[in-house]
């Protein structure tokens, strides 16, 4: 094999008649670094090697270099050591590699009818229910055997033929090509091929070809990559959402082909491709009717270079960013997001309120999610989500979380008691000190005034600053501890100041439970999932509890911790053994490599 063309071209053997016919037919359908495969487990991975093995006994013999999608699936690097001269040859990178023999490869199977046929029961099938009774039968209560009753099965297998169907799901199936037989599928809209064996846009336009009806596609985890130079001669206008997760794009240029090909998008998921060259695009991309853009995970590092190349599209009005490397949002002169209306930074790197403070300028914002940023990852979470609410007026929705009139006082009045708490650490006559707190904090003086007549703008004396943070908040502490959970709950007026550690205390006497075996977790009203006060030196304030909240008292299960630490402790000995094996194979490899001078 040239080494040099493994990556462009499609290998022929150069002695087929050392290969079986059904081995040939296998290697002339692969293209080194586009084809994909799978396993018989399911595991799929693309083909960046055709040819011998330096390692293996057949020296004639073509195996396929994989590199798996799944880290997990392969071991090799895609390297090995010739057996006749002991030296490394490398015949592909990987990260999750292997290396298997043609006949054990499944290239995939083409999307035809009767794949289509084989997701459903074609009307002449036996009946499941004869008589609408399935041949089971369910234990009652008292013992007896009664049977289960199917009604509709005819209608419902009128329903489900294919030609029929307006959405088919056909996920993971190894799907790599298309039938040119397949037709007659005019009221087909959605088609979901997530997780299949799609390798080219080629095939892309032959699906869309195939199903005219077509609005919603997903081809995610299918490696289609970048549109070339050499757009398909395809155009879609009825397709108006389009899933591309993890797709192997790695250019921002097929994003303004996408403009082309499909040009009514309205929603369109480009998330975990490489799209770290956004910056490099000439012109702001169009998409006019393009509502919702998901880039979660494309390696995207600024906002003022990356992000804005987006801010034209008048239509959208939802952008996900997540797990992206952003520090900080810059809107500068021109970047309008007229629409945006919602935006999702979950993950990012954002490390302080003014990096994002920009973001109250776009005009009709009012849902941001800041989920596990470098920002919010020293708060809790109920503090962190009081933060944005108190910050930004206009927000309504925090993490998806609708945010009710009653959240707003209480988060705008936590936010007034922070920022006084800060001003008075301060001295008075450090006056320059007090407006730089107040430039971090823009909407202190606004809140501060609407909660305090006496506060003025610009500060007010020590006295009215030690009222605002001296607030309290009622609430209710429940034993589910079970030498006292028979005890009614009690109901007490604290300072936010509070820590958990004296709160603990506190149920210590009403309750009678020792400190050291309590786990306390605060509920909000209607919440389902209680947060776990698990720091005792962190107030009531950090943790957001606020009026009408309950903290309920749990009793820790010594027995169970105990179990836990020697199965901690068991598993680290296992590791430790086992890297200890490892090492001393290493070692014996190096001295054996040692002795025959190859080392």
């Amino acid at each position: 094999q040239n080494q040099s063309t493994k990556n462009k071209h499609v290998l022929t053997m150069t002695k087929p008649s050392s290969l079986q016919n059904g081995v040939q037919a296998i290697s002339s359908r692969i293209i080194v670094g586009k084809t994909r495969a799978r396993d018989e487990d399911g595991f799929c991975g693309t083909i960046e090697y055709l040819g011998p093995v330096a390692s293996a006994k057949d020296e004639q013999e073509v195996y396929a270099g994989i590199s798996w999608d799944d880290l997990s699936r392969g071991k090799h690097d895609g390297s090995v050591i010739c057996k006749n001269t002991n030296q490394l040859v490398r015949h592909f990178s990987s990260k999750a590699g292997s290396f298997m023999r043609l006949s054990k490869l499944d290239l995939g199977v083409p999307l035809d009818i009767s794949l289509l046929q084989s997701r459903y029961v074609e009307r002449t099938a036996p009946l499941v229910a004869p008589n609408n009774l399935l041949p089971h039968t369910a234990r009652t209560s008292s013992g007896k055997e009664k049977s289960i009753e199917f009604h509709g099965e005819v209608k419902l297998r009128d329903y489900q033929q294919p030609q029929l169907l307006s959405r088919i799901a056909l996920r993971n199936m190894g799907i790599s090509t298309i039938s040119t037989q397949l037709t007659g599928f005019d009221n087909l809209k959605e088609l979901d091929l997530g997780g299949n064996l799609i390798s080219d846009w080629g095939i892309v336009a032959n699906i869309v070809g195939a199903f005219p009806m077509l609005n919603y596609l997903n081809i995610a985890s299918n490696r289609v990559g970048d549109l070339g130079k050499t757009i398909p001669e395809f155009q879609s206008t009825l397709i108006n959402t389009l899933n591309l997760h993890s797709c192997g794009i790695k250019s921002s240029r097929t994003i303004e082909m996408l403009d082309k090909v499909f040009p009514e998008l309205n929603v369109l998921c480009l998330a975990y491709n490489d799209l770290s060259d956004l910056s490099m695009l000439e012109e702001q991309l169009g998409f006019h009717s393009l509502e919702k853009l998901d880039m979660t995970s494309c390696k995207i590092t600024s906002w003022s270079s990356q992000v804005k190349k987006l801010s034209k599209i008048s239509s959208l009005k939802c952008l996900l960013l997540n797990d992206n490397d952003i520090s900080s949002v810059n809107l500068e002169e021109g970047e309008t997001f007229l629409s945006l209306e919602h935006v999702n930074m979950a993950g990012t790197s954002i490390a302080g309120w003014e990096g994002i403070q920009d973001l109250l300028s776009l005009p009709k914002l009012y849902s941001l999610s800041l989920r596990s940023t470098s920002l919010t990852s020293s708060m809790g979470a109920a503090e962190a989500r009081l933060n944005i609410i108190a910050r930004y007026p206009n927000i309504t929705v925090v993490n998806s979380s609708p945010v009710s009139e009653k959240e707003r006082c209480e988060a705008e009045r936590r936010y007034v008691s922070q920022v006084t708490q800060e001003l008075l650490l301060m001295n008075d006559c450090e006056t320059k000190k007090k407006q730089i707190l107040k430039q971090k904090h823009p909407q202190f003086a606004h809140l501060a005034e609407n909660f305090y007549s006496d506060m003025e703008r610009n500060g007010t004396s020590v006295s009215g600053l030690s009222a605002v943070t001296s607030y309290t908040v009622n609430i209710m502490i429940r034993s589910m501890a079970s030498g006292s959970c028979h005890m009614d709950p009690i109901q007490r007026r604290l300072p936010s100041s509070l820590t958990v550690g004296r709160l603990k205390s506190l149920c210590s006497r009403v309750f009678g439970l020792d400190v050291d075996l309590q786990v306390l977790h605060y509920r909000c009203v209607d919440d389902a999932f209680p947060t776990e006060l698990n720091e005792d030196t962190y107030t009531l304030a950090y943790y957001g509890i606020t009026d009408s909240g309950e903290v309920l008292m749990n009793e820790l299960d010594l027995e169970a911790l105990k179990e836990s630490e020697e199965k901690k402790h068991d598993l680290y000995e296992k590791k430790i053994s086992k890297q200890e094996n490892e090492t001393s194979i290493m070692q014996e490899i190096q001295r054996d490599l040692r002795r025959k001078g190859l080392l």
